[in-house]
């Protein structure tokens, strides 16, 4: 398995979607949170995707692209810390039932933060979740959203290459 960023955002894809299908972690009701569809953004066309997973259930997680700085700039690897935001976001008119038996995208946002905190995936440091941020607001069609985004950090050695 190579060790780069296509690796990690899999394993994170991978990790929220077989966390999201524990009916433990959603309290009251114990109910599956398997519908929630989780996108990474480098998808071919993520608008359309993004627009699907919002209208068919009215909650999305999406991965955006990781990025990194060089820690040690003069050192001959890359000491690439990496930093990632993975968006939590809700439609409540389209998602929410009544009675309130789905967790909102603050709940679902902390149950992403609890399955990354200090996990490893193989060739990088555990991660780490640096805050959690949230924003509310309307989308193009006039309808409330909420977005919550949660900072996710790692670090990697990248080796040099002799070309």
């Amino acid at each position: 398995m190579a060790n780069n960023f296509d690796t990690l955002v899999t394993a994170v894809i991978d990790r929220i979607e077989d966390g999201f299908k524990k009916p433990a972690l959603w309290p009251p009701n114990g109910a599956s949170l398997a519908a929630i569809t989780v996108l990474a953004q480098d998808y071919a066309d993520i608008t359309t995707k993004i627009n699907i997973a919002i209208g068919k259930i009215g909650m999305l997680c999406l991965i955006n692209m990781p990025d990194f700085k060089n820690d040690t700039p003069v050192a001959p690897t890359v000491n690439g810390r990496i930093h990632f935001i993975i968006e939590v976001g809700e439609q409540p008119v389209i998602w929410r039932d009544n009675p309130l038996t789905k967790p909102t995208a603050k709940s679902v946002a902390q149950i992403v933060a609890q399955l990354l905190q200090g996990w490893l995936i193989p060739g990088f440091q555990p991660l780490r979740v640096l805050s959690g941020d949230f924003s509310s607001g309307k989308d193009k069609a006039n309808k409330e959203r909420q977005v919550y985004s949660v900072n996710i950090e790692t670090l990697q050695i990248f080796p040099s290459v002799t070309v």
